[in-house]
């Protein structure tokens, strides 16, 4: 909600015909370091649940042994 509240200001843009567009520059007054903060959270929380995952995989086919044939 900060992020929105932060650009606030800017919302009349998405109103546009046809849309703007986030440049390659975009600057600090445009929605895209919102958008980039955002997909750089997305992807950190990604790795994190991917790697839960992986550890939740690897302990059910080994039955909770650390490695394969540790019982």
């Amino acid at each position: 909600m900060d992020d929105l509240a932060s650009r606030a200001h800017r919302f009349d843009l998405l109103d546009e015909d046809p849309p703007r567009r986030c440049g390659t520059n975009p600057g600090p007054e445009t929605f895209a370091p919102v958008v980039f903060a955002r997909l750089a959270a997305l992807d950190a929380e990604i790795a994190r649940l991917t790697g839960l995952r992986n550890t939740l995989a690897r302990l059910a086919a080994t039955g909770g042994a650390d490695e394969p044939g540790e019982d």
